[in-house]
Order: structure tokens, then sequence, then C-alpha cells
């Protein structure tokens, strides 16, 4: 008579956090104020420039950069206001190791060669120059800072950490990375760089469903982003 007690089945793998993040609703109201807040912020600025007397630095590119800073770091503030206290589960942010830098380099230079490609077929690309504000070089290293820096720390503490986590609690992961992909892909408002925002959140959700982390996922962002405001900055000088 075999008196071993039966096995005990191994307990699933945790996916994200354990306390309810957001659903799809309040992900999605939450991007649309994201959306709201940044166009504020940047009429807020151009307002302060013209009383200022100070339109040549503030214009309306250097006033939507500082906008969407500023719209971002809000919404961050705003979703670690509203957790109770509960924020660090979504912003995982710990050491990766060798794999972590593996999986960081080999997006990295995907992602660089799909900017490359991407900005050849953009048919505006000719236009890029609004982005920047002609011979002023300050303003076009604000842009680079914040949209090649700033910009992406804070989109992956929102997009990859709050709403992927949020939605892996309620979804199998690969539909919670699907949906938090589209998400970030439709703010992006252009057809062809909301196919491209798509898929590298797709890619930067398995980096951080992969590693159980962020840091990989906002170094390639910053890679990313920091690669395709050069490549601007030197096709209008």
């Amino acid at each position: 008579m075999n008196d071993e007690a039966p096995a005990i089945p191994a307990t699933p793998e945790v996916v994200g956090p354990t306390i309810p993040g957001p659903g799809p609703g309040q992900a999605v109201g939450y991007s649309l104020l994201w959306a709201l807040a940044m166009a504020v912020s940047a009429g807020m600025v151009l307002l302060l420039g013209r009383l200022l007397e100070l339109g040549r630095i503030f214009t309306w590119s250097v006033c939507l950069t500082l906008g969407y800073a500023l719209a971002s770091a809000f919404m961050v503030w705003l979703i670690i206001r509203n957790s109770g206290g509960n924020w660090r589960p979504y912003f995982p942010l710990r050491r990766t190791g060798i794999r972590g830098i593996a999986i960081t380099v080999v997006a990295g230079v995907a992602i660089v060669y799909g900017v490359v490609t991407l900005l050849g077929l953009l048919p505006f690309y000719d236009r890029i120059r609004l982005h920047l504000t002609g011979d002023d070089f300050r303003p076009a290293v604000l842009v680079l800072c914040v949209r090649g820096v700033v910009g992406p720390i804070f989109e992956e503490l929102m997009f990859r950490g709050w709403i992927l986590y949020g939605f892996m609690n309620r979804y199998t992961p690969r539909k919670a990375i699907v949906l938090s992909s589209l998400l970030f892909g439709l703010l992006h408002l252009n057809p062809v760089m909301i196919a491209y925002a798509f898929l590298i959140g797709c890619l930067f959700a398995w980096m951080v469903k992969r590693t159980g982390s962020l840091n990989p996922a906002i170094a390639a962002h910053i890679v990313a982003n920091t690669m395709a405001t050069i490549l601007g900055i030197i096709a209008t000088r």
C-alpha cells in the first residue's frame, strides 16, 4: 500500500500584478485623456510664449513637444495617484541580466532598420521639418530629448506597464499584448504610423512579458525614437 500523499499541482506562472488593473474601457479613457491633456498643455505653452513675446522659440512644434512631455508626466502621476498605493507592480524596473540585454540589442537593431525603411516610405517625409524649428538647433535638441528619451519612458510605463499588466489579469498574455498594442497604435493617428506603432508595441510587450521588466522595452523604444528624430534632423539640415 502506497501511503505517499498525492502530488500537488504546480502553481501557474503569474504574468502580472495580482491586484486589479485597468479594463478596456478605463484604458481607452485614459488614452483619450492623454491626447486631450497633450492638446491642452501644448495650447497653454503656446499662449505663454505669445504672452512673453517668445514666439520664435515657442513655435507650434516646440509647444507640441512640451505638451507631450507634460501630458505624459501627468498621466503617469494620475495612475500612481489613483492606484491606492499599489502602483509599483505595474512598473517593474528590475534588472534583467544578459538575456534582457541581448533581447534589447536585437530588438533595437531591428527597430532602427524598420524606422529607416518606414521613413523612406512616408509620403510627407519631405515635410518633417514641421517637427523641428528651422535653423535654431536648441529646439531640435529639445525635440530629441523629449521625443527620443522622455516620451518613450512615459509611454512604456503606461502602455507596457499599467495597461499591459492590467490586461494580462483579464485576458491571455497573447490577447493582452495585441489589445494594448492596438490601443498604442491608434493613438498615433497617421495610418502608416498606426501600423508601425502596433507592430513595435507588440514587440515591446513581448519583451516585457519575456523578461519581466520594462527596462529592455524602454531602452529599445529610446533607440527607435532617437534614431527617427536624428534622421529627421539630418534630413532637414
